[in-house]
């Protein structure tokens, strides 16, 4: 009896968009629980890169207003029997 296994390939794309109404100059940090499925990123120029580099944590101090701090993707792909 051959077992045959069937792999998918799904792809999510999105963004996260922000608004800002914080007085100062706070510093900001938001962290992923499963930083490794991000395969592509676009950030916005107030994160620190390096920071999203190492460890994948968004650490920024945001603008005033609406913007949007990132577009992603992710591909994860699954086998099954």
């Amino acid at each position: 009896m051959a077992i045959s296994v069937v792999t998918f390939h799904c792809t999510q794309v999105g963004q996260i968009n922000c608004n800002c109404r914080l007085s100062g100059m706070p510093d900001v940090t938001l962290t992923f629980n499963n930083p490794h499925v991000l395969d592509d990123a676009r950030l916005h120029p107030s994160v620190r890169f390096a920071r999203f580099a190492g460890d994948k944590a968004l650490s920024f101090v945001p603008p005033d207003g609406e913007f949007t701090l990132m577009h992603y993707r992710c591909v994860l792909h699954v086998s099954m029997p």
